[in-house]
């Protein structure tokens, strides 16, 4: 997270109408990892969260704050460095069993409670500011697997985007797993994501 905080550089990312019609809506996408390794560690908290944060760094419009004005005709994402709108990161220890889970066909009713009921809308964090992105992870009983709740506001990406991001992190957390993080792949990510989203 430290190094997300020192690298990140202010900057403005104009939206169009059609971004704000659904610019308080979230698209909320649920992910299942079954560990067949249980005497393994199976995604380490560590790992997780540090590639999450160095994700970040190439995808800054997710910590960023949502300006409207003029009824929505005027707005925009601003990422200020000297105040970053930090999405919601939390992990938790769930009493249920993955096979549990996946033997209800990964019903809502069978999810964990700490993260069955995100919404579809923006919510504010701890710190009274609306979050763009919300990570919830529950780690499974007896180090059976995890679930990652991934709440992403439609008006920063639609589901395409999340997927990419997702790809992205999922990529950072095998290098860096393997102690092989690669700063060009990490620059031409950047320079691709850039491109897309030309800030202002």
């Amino acid at each position: 997270m430290e190094k997300f905080k020192e690298a990140v550089e202010s900057q403005t990312f104009a939206l169009g109408c059609l971004d704000t019609h659904p610019s308080y809506c979230t698209t909320p996408l649920y992910f299942f990892y079954k560990n067949g390794n249980i005497d393994g560690q199976f995604m380490p908290p560590n790992l997780l969260k540090d590639s999450f944060f160095e994700a970040l760094r190439v995808f800054p419009i997710l910590a960023g704050c949502l300006h409207m004005k003029n009824g929505g005709i005027d707005a925009s994402i601003n990422v200020d460095r000297n105040n970053i709108n930090m999405p919601v990161y939390g992990e938790y220890d769930s009493d249920i069993h993955f096979d549990k889970i996946e033997a209800a066909n990964f019903s809502w009713d069978a999810l964990p409670k700490e993260i069955s009921k995100p919404g579809f809308v923006l919510r504010k964090g701890k710190d009274n500011i609306i979050k763009l992105a919300e990570i919830e992870i529950a780690r499974l009983q007896d180090n059976s697997g995890l679930v990652i709740l991934v709440n992403i506001a439609h008006v920063v990406m639609d589901v395409n985007g999340i997927v990419k991001f997702l790809h992205y992190w999922a990529q950072l957390c095998r290098q860096m797993s393997l102690g092989n993080l690669d700063a060009k792949f990490a620059e031409q990510s950047s320079a691709l994501y850039h491109q897309k989203h030309a800030a202002k």
